[in-house]
């Protein structure tokens, strides 16, 4: 497995793992350079007692054999080295002359320790070097111990003692069980306390992600994180449940509209039915067939004035009347010079027409609900718009009312000019529709939206900041433990661990690299810091480096910083956009574009992908997913607008614009 999937990998670990393992590597690293440290002590110690050992030895040895080498008396001699084999360390003893002459041996297994001897006039001499004693530190190398006996400060003889390092062999075997053994309890004790110590802090995040995916699975807005403490964590669980709150009263909000709109419309249902009924029983008594076609189609409009009350009703305002009545909207017709206008009940309603005063009586005999009256007389409406409108066909006008009750009303209007013979507009037609409730549903949405999107982004900087407080301060910590440790050591040592503590100290920065790629992830330090053209200069080029790809930033160097949720939504767009167009376009080049003009912020993010089709339910099923329903809530939160152009095989295009705030 390469570098890059094992630091996926480790990534992807819950994050309790990763503390258990960041602890481990600690534990180890210590563990590991204090047993060196240890062993190389003991190893120095046990050299240096062995020495002087063998060296009070030989001079007890040089004592006892100083009348055999004045009487010449070898076999004396090598009978005290003899006494040698009581110690089964010695490996030989050697006693030399001041000539160089070798006076007695005691060799324990020939070939083992012996020195280097060559012969000079029929007698066993020393060879030159062969009694230097050595001083380069070897592990389990024999020990030479040379020894001048002096007599009154004349030398008398050289004793030369060699012996092995079997009882370090030992001692170091006994040693290293015990480390191993108190390492590994260590260990146990550390992952005790460790298991013990991160279910406080990765309980309450598991109990945060629980409930996180419970209410996606659910959608079950009154679930609330369990979680009292007043820590970092607890403030967290305290914003999530506050943001599950105003969720779910929105939502309670959203079913009452539902609720109301149900209600409007079963009402407008019954009412459609009964006029249905009325318009053909007034059909049969005028000696008319039903038709079975739209109604619509067989209505005649009236031309010149609406008619007058005294008027007795004809077929074809018989047939408005149904009309008016079955149509479930507001229906007025508006004489421009008079103002005489005549409404059904949605349109009475609206206007505040007086039932007693404005009913036409004749009308609602044959069973019609038709008002009458006279719009620029009208109080606490403002109607203004319908004379504006004079002689224009109007499609999917929106526009807001004020009633009496000074309460805003929506609608959205058609409009329809009737004609005299001459071309002049006589009056006009105009069909509402109520979208009040639509529109406090579409408000709604919008302010959860970006309650929402701020929820997130706090989420993601308590998450940074934890880390960068927490994981942070403990990884220099280690870091600087690690130096004082290297520091300490002798120079033979720390030379011939280079290597491996080269090793950890790359593992420690490169951890905290990664740790400090994630906090950059979640929210990056120089958009809070120096703002929306630094941190898009530092996305684009860290983009670039990733993934080989010419991410291209079009910014002023002078421009200015805007409010903070206004930056942190164009930085979250250009951010999925780019990822985007890297992931699933093949693009080559990314241009993103930032700059204002009338006023207008605008960010554009361009690709020379693969585009596709934003009308194909296919491609919009594959390509845009959440990621462009997100952007275009994003920007719609902050007051901006969203806009896509794609086609395949000629690169995508993300236009948002939004005003300063």
């Amino acid at each position: 497995m390469n570098r890059a999937g094992m630091t996926t990998k480790i990534r992807d670990l819950p994050i309790g793992l990763k503390m258990g393992l960041i602890v481990a590597l600690i534990i180890l690293s210590v563990s590991i350079l204090a047993m060196t440290v240890f062993f190389v002590h003991e190893i120095r110690s046990f050299q240096r007692s062995e020495r002087q050992y063998r060296q009070s030895m030989a001079r007890i040895i040089g004592r006892n054999t100083m009348a055999a080498i004045d009487f010449q008396d070898r076999d004396a001699a090598r009978t005290t080295l003899a006494a040698l084999a009581e110690d089964p360390h010695i490996m030989s003893a050697w006693i030399l002359l001041n000539s160089g002459e070798v006076f007695a041996t005691y060799v324990r297994s020939p070939g083992h320790g012996e020195l280097a001897t060559t012969s000079v006039a029929g007698l066993t001499m020393t060879a030159p070097g062969a009694v230097a004693e050595d001083k380069a530190w070897r592990l389990f190398a024999p020990i030479k111990t040379v020894y001048p006996f002096l007599v009154q400060g004349e030398k008398i003889s050289t004793v030369v003692l060699v012996s092995d390092t079997g009882e370090l062999r030992v001692r170091l075997l006994v040693y290293l069980g015990l480390s191993c053994s108190v390492v590994l309890l260590a260990g146990a004790i550390a992952y005790l306390i460790t298991t013990r110590l991160q279910r406080t802090i990765t309980g309450p995040l598991s109990a945060l992600v629980t409930t996180m995916e419970r209410v996606t699975a659910s959608r079950d807005y009154s679930l609330r994180v369990d979680y009292a403490a007043r820590d970092e964590i607890g403030l967290l669980a305290q914003g999530f449940n506050r943001m599950l709150q105003e969720v779910e009263h929105h939502g309670e909000q959203l079913v009452r509209y539902q609720d109301r709109l149900a209600d409007m419309i079963a009402l407008r249902t019954e009412e459609l039915h009964r006029a249905k009924e009325e318009a053909e029983h007034a059909v049969l008594r005028n000696g008319v067939q039903p038709a079975h076609d739209d109604t619509a189609a067989a209505v005649t409009m009236p031309q010149g004035k609406v008619h007058e009350g005294g008027e007795t009703c004809g077929n074809s305002l018989a047939r408005l009347y149904a009309l008016m009545n079955c149509i479930d909207a507001e229906v007025l017709f508006l004489e421009e010079e008079s103002g005489s206008m005549l409404a059904n009940r949605g349109a009475a309603l609206t206007l505040g027409l007086d039932r007693g005063l404005c009913l036409d009586q004749k009308a609602f005999a044959e069973g019609y609900e038709i008002y009458r009256g006279n719009a620029r007389s009208l109080h606490g409406v403002d109607s203004r718009h319908c004379f504006d409108l004079k002689g224009a066909r109007v499609r999917q006008m929106e526009v807001m009312l004020l009633g009496s009750d000074n309460i805003q009303h929506y609608q959205m209007i058609n409009s329809e000019p009737l004609r005299d013979e001459a071309g002049a507009t006589v009056e006009m037609v105009f069909v509402a529709r109520d979208i009040t409730t639509q529109k406090e549903a579409e408000e709604v949405m919008r302010h959860s939206a970006r309650r929402l999107l701020e929820s997130e982004e706090r989420l993601r900087m308590n998450l940074a900041a934890e880390l960068h407080d927490e994981v942070g301060r403990d990884l220099t910590a280690l870091h600087l433990n690690s130096e004082i440790i290297n520091n300490s050591m002798p120079d033979e040592l720390r030379e011939s661990l280079k290597e491996r503590i080269g090793i950890v100290h790359s593992l420690l920065d490169d951890l905290g690299g990664k740790i400090a790629n994630i906090i950059s992830e979640l929210r990056p330090p120089m958009l809070d810091d120096f703002g929306l053209r630094t941190a898009l200069k530092w996305l684009t080029g860290l983009e670039s480096m990733r993934h080989d790809v010419v991410v291209e930033l079009l910014v002023d160097t002078a421009f200015p910083r805007l409010a903070t949720a206004q930056e942190t939504a164009l930085y979250r767009i250009a951010q999925e956009a780019v990822t985007n167009a890297i992931k699933h376009s093949g693009a080559s080049t990314i241009t993103v574009e930032l700059g204002e003009s009338d006023g207008k912020v605008r960010l554009e993010v361009s690709d020379d992908g693969s585009g596709f089709d934003p009308y194909s339910p296919h491609g919009t099923a594959k390509r845009q997913s959440w990621g462009l329903v997100i952007m275009r809530e994003r920007a719609e939160a902050v007051g901006g607008t969203f806009t896509l152009e794609s086609i395949p095989g000629r690169g995508t295009r993300i236009v948002v614009e939004l005003g300063r705030e």
